[in-house]
């Protein structure tokens, strides 16, 4: 028995086995596999407005008048000028590739270029901390276990197609950020502790959608200490400390002095910052007075501050306790925000059948009840590592399923577990029968909750109507090119062809609006009213502020009398009060100069 253990090699004894670089080639070389994959069509799997909407803020970033600490978007009105939530840690590494292809391409092209280039480069900091996490918690002791590693990564598939070029969201940060965290904790250790902190910070700093997976990690970090698990007060304290630490700093860096002291709720700012502060600095001082103490003393110690430090955050910015969406315009979210797939919950997906949705869910729920085993025994061996990173794939398997937007964090961490699982099931496999028995049983509990899953779905009816047509029509076969004549005017267009807008060339002080973003709701409110009310002088009030509006020639009709103004003008009509300018016979793109006056 011991004899198998040490040929199969225990990960006390195997930590070390492998080399680094080989794995990391095979991760890279295989994630870059995935991205070709994703190429192959022309189109990203994932891309998506807020792509463009990245783009723009970074080219206005390097434009004369961009400033690093203010992230208003003139060209874009919502009404009034936007202010985008959305870090500039993520623009940074864009800005300076940019700078440095500047000389050689000239500035539109180095922009493009670097749009292209850094997406990929990010990918082997991803593969290097995935890499780094396998050679603790899956070792190699024979050529033939990479392929392991090979498939653990095709495992990725989602989270690897974020790191596609042209894909500038900020989700493939995120997903690094995430993965900086994990290894931290795979080492648990004074370092790993380090970059636990380090990782939370920037994770926090890109956006907020990581919280969920930093309260489960930071969490059982906390738990380990509270159990006296070994290094676990270590690990604790040099993660407390880097936060506490890093965070202040790191908001005047990204958001200067005002910004630090703001309280937007759907962003980097003051309410996050005092959480991030409180919190570990609590978790700091329990290590420093109460390591030696007992769980029994530990618990009601940590669990009272932290509550304190919650509580008083509450109050302090009672606004954000209603969550980042609560200032959105009533009518936008009727139109716009509850029909976003991202916004939906897995069984109630309409954008057609949830079952390929449910069987992936059904295949990273297989995969981890397969490698749940050696999760135990290093539990047993007084290693919780693993299980905070079991527990935090388990909770992205669980939102991936309450909310679309999750999809992509089983692909970042339950994928982790698939060398483990694979390994679990070649260790069975040499006892006659215990490996079709554990894939039988694990196979047959998951299929069935695949089937309570399809039982309980109800997908939403796609709606066919005119706001529908003004999600789908993004006119880019259109010729927009009209828009260089226009000077410092208002232009109203649906919100994702206003995004088509922002895509092409804008003369300087023209404005359009407005945009498919939270932040924007009041502004996509008064484009539905204007594009779907009956009353003319609803209609007028709504176009007041604009002196054009542009409307894409849409080949489908929508439900008929379900907005006048977009029916007739989509259908390539006319209207009282809007004069059609010339764009071209053939073109999809209309654009009409508003007569308000005469507007009906």
């Amino acid at each position: 028995m011991a004899g198998a253990r040490r040929g199969e090699a225990g990960a006390s004894s195997t930590r070390q086995e492998g080399s680094l670089l080989r794995i990391f080639f095979v991760v890279y070389l295989t994630a870059i596999l995935l991205l070709l994959l994703d190429l192959s069509d022309g189109r990203l799997f994932f891309a998506d407005v807020d792509d463009v909407l990245r783009g723009v803020q970074i080219r206005h970033l390097l434009s004369a008048s961009g400033s690093f600490w203010h992230l208003t978007l003139p060209m874009i009105d919502s009404p009034g000028i936007y202010v985008s939530p959305w870090s500039r840690l993520v623009d940074l590494p864009y800005a300076g590739l940019s700078l440095l292809l500047t000389p050689l391409l000239g500035r539109d092209e180095a922009i493009s270029a670097s749009l292209l280039i850094w997406p990929p480069m990010l990918l082997s900091v991803y593969g290097l901390f995935v890499a780094m996490i396998w050679k603790r918690i899956a070792p190699i002791t024979e050529g033939i276990h990479y392929l392991r590693l090979a498939a653990g990564t095709f495992a990725m598939l989602y989270a690897v197609f974020e790191f596609s070029p042209g894909r500038i969201d900020h989700h493939n940060f995120q997903i690094v950020a995430l993965m900086a965290v994990a290894y931290g904790l795979v080492r648990f250790d004074r370092i790993g502790g380090i970059v636990v902190g380090v990782g939370t910070v920037m994770s926090v700093a890109i956006a907020l959608e990581g919280l969920p997976f930093l309260v489960i990690m930071f969490g059982g970090l906390v738990v380990a200490f509270v159990a006296g698990a070994t290094r676990a007060a270590e690990t604790l304290s040099a993660a407390s400390a880097t936060i506490c630490i890093a965070t202040v700093p790191t908001a005047l860096a990204l958001l200067g002095a005002s910004g630090t002291m703001s309280t937007p709720c759907d962003a980097f700012s003051a309410p996050y910052i005092g959480l991030l502060v409180g919190l570990s600095g609590t978790s700091w001082i329990a290590c420093r007075c109460f390591a030696d103490a007992s769980g029994w003393v530990k618990l009601p110690v940590l669990a009272a501050a932290s509550i304190g430090v919650i509580v008083t955050t509450g109050i302090s910015f009672t606004e954000c306790l209603a969550g980042p969406y609560a200032g959105m315009d009533p009518l936008a979210k009727q139109l716009w925000f509850d029909r976003v797939p991202q916004e939906q919950g897995l069984l109630h997906y309409a954008g057609g059948s949830p079952l390929p949705g449910i069987l992936l869910i059904g295949i990273f729920l297989t995969i981890l009840a397969i490698a749940a085993p050696r999760v135990l025994s290093e539990v047993r061996a007084g290693n919780p590592a693993l299980a905070i990173l079991f527990v935090t794939a388990l909770v992205s398997v669980l939102l991936a399923t309450g909310l679309l937007r999750y999809i992509r964090f089983p692909f970042v961490f339950a994928a982790l577990f698939v060398p483990l699982a694979l390994r679990h099931i070649d260790q069975t496999s040499r006892q006659s029968g215990r490996v079709s028995r554990t894939l039988f049983s694990v196979g047959t509990g998951v299929f069935l909750l695949m089937v309570g899953l399809w039982s309980l779905s109800r997908p939403q009816t796609i709606h066919g109507d005119a706001v529908q047509a003004m999600t789908i029509d993004d006119c880019k076969a259109g010729d927009m090119s009209a828009l260089t004549n226009l000077g410092q005017w208002h232009l109203l267009a649906p919100p994702t062809l206003a995004m088509s807008v922002l895509r092409n060339p804008m003369p300087s002080g023209l404005t359009v609006g407005p945009i498919p973003f939270h932040r924007a709701s009041r502004g996509m409110a008064n484009a539905y009213t204007a594009f779907i009310t009956t009353d003319p002088e609803t209609r007028r009030e709504a176009l007041a502020p604009f002196d054009y509006v542009a409307v894409c020639r849409f080949p489908a009709q929508a439900e008929p009398g379900s907005a006048p103004l977009y029916d007739a003008l989509s259908a390539g009509k006319d209207w009282p009060g809007l004069a059609r300018l010339d764009t071209g016979p053939a073109n999809p793109f209309q654009l009409f100069r508003i007569d308000h006056a005469n507007l009906r």
